[in-house]
């Protein structure tokens, strides 16, 4: 038939060893043929198994479906994701279209709130459940391209402030020389 889940392969647990001990050779081969066969394609193996083995399928039955159970919620949250992800590309090229000018930090910027990710590259779950518009982080970023530009000014200025400072220093430490040199000659002559 084919593996009915797209899984590929079922998990085994060690909690399980000590009963899986007390079952013969020919029980645990006919007991791990069921459990891959039913997570392959669904076939219950009950009607081959002796009634010793078949209690121990009765309960690991139970853990193969919570797994499939597992997986496929976890196929169904990647598939949402990509999902969201493509949705918020696309808005974020089409605001990146409508305005081509922005520089290529600003893009980057756009990018990142667009498909914001942690340090394993997975999608943050709050940007999940709750990504706000791509229009709303555009004005943040023009905003704060606004506040960037006004805080290079204030930068300049300061420089510029820092600059006179230095100069003046070096004036008033020159003067500074010059009146040590004018006093040491004085005294010099007055000797």
């Amino acid at each position: 038939m084919g593996n009915s889940t797209g899984k590929p392969g079922v998990m085994l647990y060690f909690d399980n060893i000590p009963a899986l001990k007390m079952l013969t050779d020919e029980q645990r081969g006919k007991l791990l043929m069921g459990l891959i066969c039913y997570a392959n394609d669904g076939t219950d193996p009950m009607e081959e198994l002796d009634p010793i083995t078949g209690a121990m399928w009765c309960l690991m039955k139970p853990t193969i479906d919570r797994d499939d159970a597992n997986y496929l919620k976890k196929v169904e949250n990647a598939r949402k994701s990509v999902q969201k992800r493509e949705e918020r590309r696309k808005k974020i090229h089409d605001i990146l279209a409508e305005n081509g000018n922005l520089s290529p930090s600003v893009r980057r910027t756009l990018q990142d709130i667009a498909i914001p990710q942690d340090e394993d590259g997975e999608l943050q779950e709050e940007t999940k459940e709750n990504t706000q518009s791509v229009t709303q982080a555009y004005a943040s970023v023009t905003q704060a391209l606004a506040d960037e530009d006004a805080h290079n000014q204030l930068q300049q200025q300061l420089q510029s402030q820092q600059q006179l400072q230095s100069q003046e220093q070096s004036q008033m430490e020159l003067q500074r020389q010059k009146q040590i040199q004018y006093l040491q000659q004085s005294h010099h002559y007055s000797q």
